[in-house]
């Protein structure tokens, strides 16, 4: 049986025709991680040191002021590091009466971007890396380890088994990263610039085609990045994600453009360039990530590999170039591009950068797990999706404190939304309801733009459905759709909400039926990527799909899976 259903998006055109359809077999999903979940207290972890950096222990509530958008709060739930044995502390820190509770238990992610980590000291990482997770699973943390390389993949599940651990380390190391493209990129235009192999303005295009690509692919990253962060919601007690790599570019192509322009231009275009590569800047992606880290409580920890290009203290980037080009400011300009959005990581979430993470740079990593105090409030206001600056300050001179500058409380609707989008980027697709969406291959004229139909088909078995009386089964169903074009730009998130109401003959009919909904999307010709969110909201159950959609100028479709 197929049912016939109306649904509208005023801002992306839609019309409707309900047909029948056999549901297909859903993809397989690798997601692992646990779901989210809406919490009424807020927890904010803070790290006090003395002036010379020593932790300091033994405060007390009272000691602490938690102001939330200028605002005391009340510290509902408290929680003081235990100060370390006298015999076995170093010395320095400040070792008061320390307030003895059981410790909550610590969730740590390993997430090793493959993409921008050069080699260079990935042996020494590793085996430093290899230490730290040793000694956190003998003080009872869970750990898990993930690498990136265009996709996620789990190396060991959380687990408390050194071998297994050891194991996916050197998988990590075994892996050959796809950072070395990257570089043979630069280096390309690096020796056209040099040479002046085309005339300027083609060479000018390369490094916008470099930077564009450089920009899409963080982006990517940084979207599966998110995902992970938005998965550890669920986790119980505290959560830290160990960020492994040299960072993702701010601004795509800085130093090229800088290099560029003083061949082309002479030092007299001053900062110019910094305004060509800001037209690639993934500042949002950044923010992005860091607000959904403090919204989930996780804090990030970056352990910076040493510098993308060869940073000056490790290597010269003119030796792996070739050319005379790179000098210590063009390699100072793009190792700090780089390394920003790690400090961005760290410092908007309470965590710290390590550069050039080593057996004892880790040991302040270690330092920060076992003496974070943590500071719990309750929230005066509802889930609204906003930000919210949290500032935190002791009755002591003298201390200097690291914590999360904000948090939010996200509404469902705010969870899909992020979701669609990050699962857009990235590229993501998950579907538990079993949906097939089918496009037609020709797109229709509309002025300047296109109009793409797309039938959704939903099995009805896959739905939860409520008996009302009368025979009646009511449910409801909620969509999002997000598109964005080549350039990046895109359209607010369009959502809407479906209330099911069904005989019963169709809920319990043999086959299972289907609901289908035909939906146009008015767009301009070009290449686009597609987001499809759908969720059963009786179940919390939710489909999520991507595309690249292809519409030329002959108005031909053509759509592929991402």
């Amino acid at each position: 049986m197929a049912v016939r259903k109306r649904i509208c998006f005023p801002l992306v055109a839609i019309c409707l025709i309900a047909a029948s359809a056999v549901a297909q077999e859903p993809p397989p999903t690798d997601r692992v991680f646990m779901d989210s979940v809406r919490v009424d207290v807020v927890n904010v972890e803070v790290f006090v040191a003395d002036g010379k950096g020593n932790p300091v222990y033994g405060l007390q509530r009272e000691d602490f002021e938690l102001i939330v958008k200028g605002q005391p709060m009340v510290i509902s739930n408290f929680y003081a590091p235990p100060a370390p044995d006298a015999q076995s502390a170093e010395p320095g820190p400040i070792a008061l009466e320390a307030i003895e509770v059981p410790p909550p238990p610590r969730h740590i992610v390993v997430f090793v971007d493959h993409t921008n980590f050069m080699p260079a000291r990935r042996q020494e990482v590793m085996d430093s890396l290899r230490g730290l997770i040793e000694e956190r699973i003998s003080q009872g943390d869970r750990i898990m380890i993930t690498a990136y390389d265009s996709r996620v993949d789990i190396l060991s599940n959380f687990g408390d088994d050194p071998e297994v651990h050891a194991a996916a380390l050197e998988t990590i190391m075994n892996t050959t990263a796809s950072t070395f493209q990257t570089q043979s990129d630069y280096n390309r235009i690096l020796r056209c610039i040099e040479v002046q192999c085309n005339d300027p303005d083609s060479i000018r295009q390369d490094i916008d085609t470099y930077a564009r690509e450089l920009r899409h692919r963080s982006r990517i990253m940084l979207a599966h990045l998110g995902t992970v962060v938005d998965s550890m919601a669920g986790l119980p007690g505290r959560r830290s994600l160990l960020l492994v790599g040299d960072g993702v570019a701010v601004l795509p192509g800085e130093s090229l453009y800088s290099i560029y322009q003083n061949q082309n231009v002479g030092q007299d275009g001053g900062m110019r360039y910094q305004f060509e590569a800001r037209r690639f800047s993934i500042d949002r992606e950044i923010d992005e990530v860091t607000n959904l880290a403090n919204a989930r409580r996780v804090t990030i920890y970056a352990l910076n590999g040493g510098g993308v290009v060869g940073n000056p203290l490790s290597m010269s980037s003119a030796s792996v170039s070739s050319t005379q080009l790179v000098t210590t400011d063009v390699d100072f300009v793009r190792d700090a591009n780089y390394s920003a959005s790690m400090q961005d990581f760290a410092d908007s979430t309470g965590g710290r950068i390590i550069y050039r993470p080593t057996e004892e740079t880790l040991a302040d990593l270690k330092q920060d797990f076992d003496a974070a105090y943590s500071l719990g409030f309750n929230p005066d206001h509802e889930p609204d999706d906003k930000a919210r600056n949290i500032k935190v300050q002791v009755a002591r001179d003298g201390l200097k404190l690291r914590f999360r500058d904000n948090y939010t409380l996200k509404t469902d609707e705010g969870s899909a939304a992020l979701r669609t989008r990050m699962a857009m980027i990235a590229g993501q697709s998950e579907n538990p309801l079993g949906i097939s969406v089918e496009f037609e291959p020709v797109a229709e004229r509309a002025g300047r733009r296109r109009v793409i139909q797309t039938a959704v088909r939903i099995p009805i078995d896959s739905l939860t459905m409520l008996p009302v009386g009368g025979d009646v089964y009511q449910g409801q169903l909620e969509f999002s759709f997000y598109l964005e074009d080549e350039k990046g730009a895109s359209t607010p998130i369009q959502k809407s909400e479906l209330p099911l109401e069904l005989p019963g003959e169709a809920v319990s009919g043999t086959p299972p039926g289907h609901i289908t909904y035909d939906v146009g999307f008015k767009v301009r010709p070009g290449n686009h990527r597609l987001a499809l969110n759908v969720t059963d909201a009786l179940s919390s159950t939710a489909s999520t799909m991507t595309w690249n959609l292809s519409i030329n100028f002959d108005d031909q479709v053509v759509v592929t899976d991402r």
